[in-house]
């Protein structure tokens, strides 16, 4: 199960922050590699733009595997720039689970 909360927001804000929160082990015998968030699971997409604030939450093992088939199908309707607090655990995680095309 996946809950979802949306706001609307406006602002002239142009491009997209993201935000992801996971669960499990860094693989620390991988310091500097994108290998490191390969134990890693999302649990929580959420981005802001200038229309929306809007989270998905993983509520379950099956919600986890849904959010990350979802992720990639989210990327595409998000407008770039894209922003985050920790770009590097983003493109990291984002590399490492399959969606480098999108971070």
């Amino acid at each position: 199960m996946i809950q979802e909360y949306t706001e609307v927001s406006q602002s002239d804000f142009a491009g997209t922050v993201l935000d992801i929160e996971t669960i499990g082990d860094f693989d620390r015998s991988y310091p500097y590699d994108s290998r490191n968030y390969r134990n890693l699971k999302q649990v929580i997409f959420g981005y802001i733009d200038k229309d929306r604030l809007h989270i998905y939450c993983a509520k379950s093992l099956e919600g986890i595997e849904k959010l990350k088939l979802m992720t990639p199908e989210i990327f595409t309707s998000l407008k770039r720039p894209y922003y985050a607090f920790n770009c590097n655990f983003e493109a990291g995680y984002g590399f490492t689970c399959g969606n480098s095309d999108h971070f």
